[in-house]
Parts: C-alpha cells; structure tokens; sequence
C-alpha cells in the first residue's frame, strides 16, 4: 500500500477555501488551516475567517498514486505542487499536527512575511504542545513563539507564555538547525 504523504499546493489567489471543499467532496483528506481577521468596508466591519498561509492548501497524496496526484493537481485553481529540484516536498507529519493543534487550542496565529535569521530557538517543555519547537520574538512585553514551516519557507506567529518554552543550545547540532539540547529556562 501506498503510504500518503502531506504536500503544499499553491493555488491561484483567493481560491484557498474553494480547492480545499473540492478535494474534500473527492474524499481527499486536506487541510486549510484559518485565522480570524476582520475586514472593514465602509458601512461595516465584519469578522472572516482567512486562510494563515495566502495561495497555499496542505493535501495528504503520493505522486506514486498517479490517479490520486492527478486528481489533485487538475483541481482547479491548484497552480502547482511545491517543489524543490523538481520533486515534489514533503511536508512533515509533526508540523502539520502543531498546526492543527494551535489552532483547535484557539492559540492566536498570525502570518510572518519573512523568515527570521536571529532570535532563540525554544522547544515547549509544558502543556498540550510539549515538544514543539520554534523561535522567540518579544513583542509587547509578550513572548511569541515562531514555529516555521520549512517546505514552505513560511512562519506563523503565536502567543504562548514564556514560562511554557526552555532555550535551546545552539551548539549542539544533530544535522538539523531546529533540533537542538536545552540549555536553561528563559
């Protein structure tokens, strides 16, 4: 059997929701994950839910499975499947479940438009999303836990006590910059 992993598709602008209710009624497991904003016109504002990442829906296939892949990608508004030297990029199990956890944990997330370079790296040693990993960034006197989704080059932003994460040691590196020994308590 064919062992389904998760892919990201970009698709056109503004096609998120429609591309992810269609593989749903194919039967395609898929995952779009929102946030909350609220969009002002000028008689009203009115809250919405927005995709977190703009012209990108997760989706569980195998280019192997040919007849499921082509369903995906033929879907219309999918533009293409990301990928790096011409393969399609996996994304990992475990980023997509963080995903889905802070947001059924109502964490607030919010979209970062750049990759940050410095900042400590943590790991959540507390609560529900113990083990999870990512970088700080003060803001507001708050700390703000950045997880970066790596196959999409992506991070999302989200509020988490600074009491919940432990620093990380830089130095010791196990052939990944994110997995790394704790060094103390922030």
């Amino acid at each position: 059997m064919i062992k389904y992993n998760w892919y990201a598709l970009y698709t056109r602008s503004r096609f998120e929701k429609k591309i992810a209710g269609g593989l749903r009624d194919q039967g395609i497991e898929v995952y779009l994950p929102l946030v909350t904003a609220y969009r002002r016109w000028s008689d009203r504002t009115k809250k919405i839910q927005v995709p977190l990442f703009n012209s990108y829906v997760f989706v569980k296939s195998n280019p192997l499975d040919h007849k499921h892949f082509h369903t995906v990608i033929q879907t219309p508004g999918v533009v293409k499947v990301v990928c790096f030297e011409g393969k399609p990029v996996q994304i990992p199990d475990n980023q997509i479940e963080a995903l889905k956890r802070f947001e059924e944990l109502g964490y607030e997330m919010s979209p970062i438009g750049y990759k940050l370079e410095t900042g400590s790296l943590v790991e959540i040693r507390h609560g529900i999303l113990k083990g999870l990993r990512g970088m700080v960034l003060k803001v507001d006197n708050n700390q703000m836990l950045i997880i970066h989704v790596d196959a999409l080059d992506k991070n999302v932003q989200i509020k988490i006590p600074a009491g919940f994460t432990i620093k990380m040691n830089p130095c010791n590196d196990s052939g990944h910059k994110k997995n790394r020994q704790v060094e103390k308590f922030i």
